[in-house]
């Protein structure tokens, strides 16, 4: 626990007793009836919450259990048409062959870190529950909160009363939505060029999509693996899409191949210098003048298998006699890796000099380049010996491929690789601060499936999700458990809560990491490290002095939450709610039209909450299981209550209709905004 008492503080997590001059108190003081009464008398009360609740968010980490209400809710007419295989495969074998190692698990003593250590009642030991029968509306919601985009309607029927298992194995048999097929498509009946805009485009519209497991894993790994459009990648709109589906298709695979993909890929080739790598170049009297690029050596160790640290199973750092981390790879690591990944550049159709360096010269598919696995340029491959983690390539011995293989296979295989992934999955999908025993639970799936299989991703995404810690309710009344919706999460899940659709089949939502914005976009991270790093703790906060992590709080700033909220508004905040897209591709004879003049391109289906907006407590028991999981904090809910029943009043002589449109719109408005919402217990 943390070694100072906390409180929840309008779901801002606070110290008792914290002063008015705390780093990061709420700009304005809410926390009184009397303050919060005289806030909804404010005309402009959207622009008075992007200074008070919203902002506690930037304190927020945790939060006490919500109020998981059951009774009548999402009590849909309509016949669910979800479907879901039914099967009890918990210890399903392997889709792709990996290696065995039965024996595959690192040792050593563990030593827990301080970001763990605040977490003093975890369980034990995993419940033999390896199915979790999700018995209520909000457990339904709260595990498609994190499995998939978000929850929505027909999902939340399917799955109550079914198991998470069900649901696990029936998204494993559906086929990957593909963004590169996507924009094809949209190519086709445009008849316009593919752009940038339509690969952003294209990942919006696979969010709302059936597969829906694999898509969030794939975003998950997006976030580990990174490409970014923010930079010379920028330049192949097709290449960007057709990595992200790369990631997609390994999502469910093994490890070890998408470790061998992503390497290949053109795109990872572009955005960490390996494409076109060559070997070291002397003069004419034997001097090095140029040495293989370094950068996709390091960052392959650093970010994508083993990490900086030598780890035990837990995820705990191992240390020396002296009590010190032991690093995982020393800079001579870095230059013998380095020449492995010489000799690799575009798949440009012949092995010369000018595809090697500039294949748009060269290739007979030119347009397609960007979407095809790198080949092996063996003449540009470095023969000089490679010592990297204990293995030694002999110098004159190498071959391109052949070394590639060695490389990968012995990153694969190091005992790091398993707690390093499975703690980064666990914070993407569950919980920012897993406990050790969760980690090591996760990091024994990878090392073996239950079959002797090595890095079987099925098996390290059940044992992700349907871990105690994931399911029970132990770890999630702890302070340090859960973690903040990241920006692109909310609004997906937006999306899928409110069934979005596409008059066009055209999801023109574009680039969200403008200012005034959701400050995020996939695929358009700032760096290689991601948007935040999986380490990341704000300094001067609680998180940080209980010594935990909060990713997500990276991108956490004034204008960030401002911008969430203005984001937020154009949606919901109206009377219509939608998305204005590209007006060009919408006849605008239907009437349909912003001040702009554009049509509505993507509209939101809120029917069933204005169907509930009449008792203001049945359409906050809709939101609190269909957005919070049932979360929902009672003082929270007195705040909508009162925020609902005084500034959008019934009155003989309204509109009703509009009415309750418009306490749909506040309800959403202000759920949408509470930390309730924004940490996911």
């Amino acid at each position: 626990m943390p070694t100072e008492p906390l409180r929840s503080i309008d779901r801002g997590l606070l110290p008792v007793g914290t002063p008015s001059s705390h780093p990061i108190r709420p700009l304005a003081d809410t926390t009184t009836p009397a303050a919060r009464t005289a806030l909804w008398s404010l005309p402009s009360w959207r622009h008075t919450l992007l200074a008070t609740g919203l902002t506690l968010a930037l304190a927020a980490c945790g939060g006490s259990g919500g109020e998981s209400g059951d009774g009548e809710r999402l009590g849909l007419d309509s016949a669910d048409t979800a479907e879901l295989q039914t099967h009890d495969r918990t210890k399903a074998g392997p889709t792709q062959a990996g290696q065995r190692r039965p024996d595959a698990q690192s040792t050593g003593t563990s030593s827990q870190p301080a970001a763990t250590a605040a977490a003093s009642n975890w369980p034990k030991a995993a419940s033999n529950h390896p199915r979790w029968t999700l018995t209520s509306p909000a457990e339904a919601s709260r595990f498609l909160a994190q499995a998939s985009y978000g929850s929505s309607p027909k999902d939340i029927k399917a799955l109550t009363g079914r198991t998470a298992n069900e649901w696990i194995e029936a998204q494993f048999s559906r086929p990957a939505t593909s963004l590169l097929n996507t924009m094809r498509y949209w190519q086709q009946r445009s008849g316009k060029a593919i752009t940038l805009t339509d690969a952003h485009n294209a990942w919006w519209y696979s969010t709302v999509q059936q597969d829906q497991l694999r898509q969030r894993v794939a975003f998950a790994l997006s976030q580990i693996f990174v490409v970014s459009t923010n930079g010379d990648v920028s330049h192949f709109p097709k290449g960007i899409a057709s990595y992200y589906d790369m990631l997609a298709r390994n999502a469910f695979g093994n490890f070890r191949q998408l470790l061998e993909d992503v390497t290949l890929h053109p795109m990872m080739g572009v955005y960490l210098t390996h494409i076109g790598n060559h070997k070291e170049r002397f003069d004419s009297t034997g001097k090095l003048t140029q040495a293989p690029d370094e950068n996709y050596a390091r960052e392959v160790m650093q970010l994508f298998t083993i990490g900086l640290e030598q780890l035990n199973l837990d995820g705990t750092p191992k240390k020396d006699a002296q009590g010190r981390p032991i690093p995982t790879y020393s800079n001579n690591d870095v230059i013998g890796l380095a020449r492995v990944f010489t000799g690799w550049s575009w798949n440009g159709g012949r092995l010369t000099h000018e595809c090697f360096f500039r294949a748009g010269y060269c290739a007979e598919n030119t347009n397609e380049r960007e979407t095809r696995p790198m080949v092996a340029y063996d003449q540009y491959h470095s023969t000089l010996e490679k010592r990297f983690l204990g293995t030694t390539i002999a110098e004159g011995q190498s071959r391109t491929t052949a070394d590639l293989k060695v490389a990968l296979d012995t990153l694969f295989n190091h005992p790091n690789v398993g707690p390093f992934i499975g703690r980064q999955l666990i914070q993407r999908l569950v919980t920012s601060n897993p406990s050790p025993a969760y980690v090591r639970r996760v990091a024994s799936a990878f090392n073996n499936n239950g079959q002797g299989v090595r890095g079987d991703m099925k098996a390290v995404i059940r044992a992700v999700l349907l871990d105690e810690e994931a399911r029970g309710d132990s770890a999630r009344k702890q302070p340090s458990f859960g973690r903040i919706r990241e920006p692109v999460l909310r609004f997906t899940h937006l999306m899928r809560a409110l069934e979005a659709s596409s008059r066009t089949g055209y999801w023109g939502i574009g680039r969200t990491d403008v200012p005034g914005n959701l400050n995020q976009t996939a695929m358009r991270a700032p760096s290689v490290f991601n948007f935040y790093r999986p380490g990341y703790s704000p300094a001067g906060t609680p998180v940080a002095r209980a010594g935990l992590v909060a990713p997500e709080m990276q991108i956490t700033q004034e204008s960030s939450v401002a911008g969430y909220a203005d984001y937020l508004d154009r949606f919901v905040g109206g009377t219509s709610i939608y998305i204005v897209g590209l007006g060009d591709m919408i006849p605008h004879s239907d009437g349909e039209r912003h001040s702009g003049g554009q049509a509505r391109e993507i509209k939101f289906n809120i029917e069933p909450l204005i169907a509930k907006a009449k008792d203001v407590d049945q359409l906050l028991d809709e939101i609190n299981v269909l957005f919070l999981n049932g979360q929902m904090q009672s003082d929270t809910r007195t705040i909508i209550h009162r925020a609902v029943s005084e500034a959008v009043p019934k009155r003989n002589n309204d509109d009703m209709r509009r009415v309750y449109r418009e306490r749909v719109s506040l309800a959403l408005y202000l759920a949408l905004l509470s930390t309730d919402y924004l940490v996911l217990k």
